[in-house]
């Protein structure tokens, strides 16, 4: 046992010989296949055409994302709710009529 030194095989940060053919091949095959694209385009179906756009179109543009821009002001967030409580409509009525709710829904201290 090494305990914990490397004695033999390859040396880190070496490519792996098959890892390095594959990725070869496959780079040529995807060359050759994209030269093909337009001509097997051409012969599709509307339908196919427009399937292929859409799965190709993640490929092409970005996913919108919602972002603020440094100098634009972020609005206030509330950090915690209060007040919070769960009626049913009947009892909402009813603290409405008391006077225990405002027109806007809040709940009114006595």
């Amino acid at each position: 046992m090494a305990y914990g030194f490397k004695t033999g095989g390859r040396s880190k940060g070496s490519t792996n010989k098959i890892t390095k053919e594959f990725q070869e091949a496959l780079e040529e095959f995807m060359y050759n296949a994209m030269k093909e694209m337009p001509q097997l385009f051409d012969k599709l179906k509307p339908k196919e055409k427009i399937d292929y756009f859409i799965k190709l179109s993640p490929y092409i543009t970005p996913k919108k994302q919602e972002r603020y821009n440094i100098g634009e002001e972020i609005p206030d967030q509330p950090i915690f709710i209060e007040n919070t409580m769960v009626v049913s409509d009947s009892k909402y009525k009813e603290m409405q009529e008391n006077g225990r709710i405002d027109e806007d829904g809040n709940l009114i201290d006595i």
